[in-house]
C-alpha cells in the first residue's frame, strides 16, 4: 500500500498554494494604482497630464462620447468608437503613468519634440517589428486649449486594436459589467478570473486522473515505485496543469497591463512553490526506493549516501525555488548568484576539513570498503562498524570502546574487512611426546587427515596436515584447515569440535601430547 504520508502532503500542497496566492496578491497588484485620476489643483487644466488623465477616466467609466473629444480624428462620428478602442489598447499594451506626464500647459519642452507635441508612451510591438510612439498635440477646441491624441496616433488605433487578444468577448458582455472596478479590473473580468480558476483546477484534476488511468492500464499488479511517485506528486502536478490552463486563458480576459503582470507574477510564485514541493517529494520517493531496493538492502552503508544525496537535492531545489521567487519579485538574481559563488569559495576554504570528510563519506558510500555491522581492522584498531556518518565513521572495538575515524582520512587508509572473508582458517601445531614411533606418527597424521576430511565444514582442497620436524620438547605436526563459515561464533564452535576429534584420534592410537607442548596458534584468536 502506498505510504499515507504522501496523501497528507498532497493535500497540504494545495493549502500551501492557496496561502501563497493570498500572501503575494497584494504585492503582485502593487504596480496597479487604484486610479489614474489626478489632483487638478496641482496641475494646469490644459496640461498633458490633465488631458490624458481625463481621457482615461472618462473611457473607463464608459463615457466614450466625451472621451472622444481628446482624439484628433477626421470624422467626429467615429470618435467615441476610437476612444473606446484606444483606451483598451493603452490599458492592455502601454499603461500610461499619468503622473509622469508634464503638468505644464505647454507640455515637456525638453523632450526634443516640436513645441506643442509630447510623447506619452510607446507601443511595445508593431507590424514593422519596432515600437510605435503614442503622441499627443496641443490644440484649440471650442471649450479651450487641451491636449489631444495626434492624428498619426489615431490612425493606428484600428490596427493596434485588431491585435488584441480576447477583444471579441467584450461584444457579449452586458454594459453594466464593463464599468471600471478594483485595480481597473472590470466586473466581467473578475467573474472571468474566478471561472477560469475553477475551470483550470477541474481541468488539471481531469488531466492527472487521465494520466493515472493510462498508467494503471499498463502497470503490473501490486503497488510500485511509480505508484508511490504519482501519489507523491499528484498535488503539484494538479496545480501545474491548472497553472498551464489558466495561463492560456488569461490573455483572452483583456486585463489591464499591471493586473495581468501581477497575475503572471503570482503564477510564477506558485510555480516556484509547486517545483519545490514536487522536487522534495520526488526525491523522497527515489531515496525510499533506493533504500528498499536489493542494492540498498545488500549495501547498508549506502543508506548514509542516499540520505546525504536526498538532503543535497532538497537544498538544491530550495535554492532554485528561492532564486525563481527573487527573480519574479524583480530582484537581480545575477548579483545573488555572484554573491553565493564568492561566499561558497570562502566557505569552502574555511570548512576545508568538513568538506573533505563530506566527500570522504561519498567515497565510502560509493566504493563501500566497509559497511555498518562489519568487523574491520583499521590500523591498530579492530572492531565492529556501528555507524557510517557524514563526518566520521564509528567503530566499536573488541574492548567495547568506540573509535571515530574522520571520513576524509578513512578514505585514504587501508581497511581490512574481516567480515568480507568467505572462509576462516585454523592454523596450529600439535606437539607430540618424544618417544612416539615413526609408525605411530604416520598413523596419527593419516588419522588426523581422515577425520578432518570427514568434517563437512572443512574445505578438502585446502587441507594440509604434515609432520613438520623434531623440536626440543616435541615432535611437531602442522595442521592448516579452512572452515566454510564467516561467522566468528560459528567458527569457534566448529574449531572446538574439530579439536575434540583430533584428541579422540590421539587417544585411540595411544599417542600423547608433549609434557611442555608448543603453544597453539589458531586463526581467529587474535583477529576474529
Amino acid at each position: 500500500m502506498v505510504d499515507s504520508r504522501f496523501r497528507w502532503s498532497a493535500r497540504a500542497s494545495g493549502l500551501a498554494v492557496l496561502l501563497t496566492l493570498v500572501a503575494t496578491s497584494s504585492r503582485a497588484f502593487a504596480d496597479a494604482p487604484a486610479s489614474n485620476d489626478v489632483d487638478a489643483t496641482r496641475i494646469a487644466a490644459d496640461s498633458p497630464q490633465a488631458s490624458v488623465s481625463q481621457f482615461l477616466s472618462l473611457a473607463r467609466h464608459g463615457h466614450f462620447d466625451r472621451a472622444g473629444e481628446y482624439l484628433d480624428v477626421p470624422r467626429r462620428a467615429r470618435a467615441a468608437d476610437a476612444a473606446e478602442k484606444l483606451a483598451l489598447v493603452l490599458d492592455r499594451e502601454v499603461w500610461i503613468d499619468v503622473e509622469r506626464l508634464s503638468p505644464d500647459s505647454m507640455g515637456d519642452v525638453s523632450d526634443g519634440l516640436p513645441r506643442g507635441i509630447d510623447e506619452v508612451g510607446t507601443m511595445p510591438s508593431s507590424a514593422r517589428g519596432i515600437g510605435e510612439p503614442i503622441r499627443i498635440a496641443r490644440a484649440m477646441t471650442p471649450s479651450g486649449p487641451r491636449w489631444r491624441f495626434s492624428r498619426t496616433t489615431c490612425a493606428r488605433i484600428d490596427t493596434w486594436y485588431a491585435a488584441l487578444d480576447g477583444r471579441a468577448l467584450r461584444a457579449f458582455v452586458p454594459p453594466r459589467l464593463l464599468r471600471d472596478g478594483p485595480f481597473h479590473i472590470q466586473p466581467w473580468q473578475w467573474i472571468g478570473l474566478g471561472a477560469a480558476l475553477i475551470a483550470s483546477l477541474l481541468l488539471g484534476a481531469l488531466v492527472v486522473r487521465l494520466v493515472e488511468w493510462t498508467f494503471s492500464r499498463t502497470r503490473a499488479t501490486g503497488p510500485t515505485t511509480g505508484d508511490r511517485l504519482r501519489v507523491a506528486i499528484r498535488g503539484p502536478l494538479h496545480v501545474g496543469w491548472a497553472l498551464a490552463a489558466f495561463h492560456v486563458v488569461l490573455p483572452f480576459l483583456g486585463l489591464v497591463r499591471p493586473a495581468e503582470d501581477g497575475i503572471v507574477r503570482i503564477e510564477k510564485l506558485v510555480l516556484a512553490l509547486v517545483f519545490l514541493i514536487g522536487s522534495i517529494r520526488a526525491v523522497g520517493v527515489a531515496a525510499e526506493h533506493l533504500s528498499r531496493s536489493e542494492w540498498g538492502l545488500s549495501n547498508p552503508a549506502s543508506r548514509s549516501l542516499v540520505r546525504l544525496s536526498a538532503r543535497s537535492a532538497h537544498l538544491a531545489a530550495f535554492l532554485a525555488a528561492v532564486l525563481m521567487t527573487l527573480s519574479t519579485l524583480g530582484y537581480d538574481v545575477s548579483g545573488v548568484l555572484t554573491g553565493v559563488g564568492i561566499s561558497g569559495i570562502v566557505l569552502a576554504l574555511a570548512a576545508q576539513k568538513t568538506l573533505e570528510n563530506l566527500l570522504g563519506a561519498f567515497a565510502i558510500g560509493i566504493d563501500q570498503p566497509l559497511r555498518e555491522g562489519d568487523l574491520v581492522k583499521i590500523g591498530e584498531v579492530t572492531g565492529t562498524v556501528e555507524r557510517v556518518g557524514l563526518r566520521s565513521t564509528r567503530v566499536r572495538t573488541l574492548d567495547r570502546h568506540v573509535v571515530a575515524f574522520p571520513n576524509g582520512k578513512l578514505a585514504d587508509t587501508p581497511i581490512e574487512s574481516v567480515s568480507a572473508r568467505d572462509r576462516m582458517r585454523i592454523s596450529t601445531t600439535l606437539g607430540i611426546q618424544h618417544g612416539t614411533s615413526v609408525a605411530q606418527l604416520r598413523a596419527l597424521r593419516d588419522e588426523l587427515e581422515r577425520v578432518a576430511r570427514a568434517n563437512p565444514s572443512v574445505r578438502k582442497e585446502e587441507l594440509l596436515i604434515r609432520f613438520s620436524g623434531v623440536g626440543v620438547a616435541s615432535l611437531d605436526i602442522d595442521v592448516i584447515v579452512w572452515l566454510d563459515t564467516r561467522d566468528y561464533a560459528e567458527f569457534l564452535e566448529k574449531r572446538e569440535e574439530l579439536f575434540f576429534t583430533f584428541l579422540e584420534s590421539m587417544e585411540r592410537l595411544g599417542v600423547a601430547l608433549a609434557t611442555a607442548p608448543r603453544p597453539v596458534v589458531a586463526a581467529g584468536t587474535t583477529v576474529p
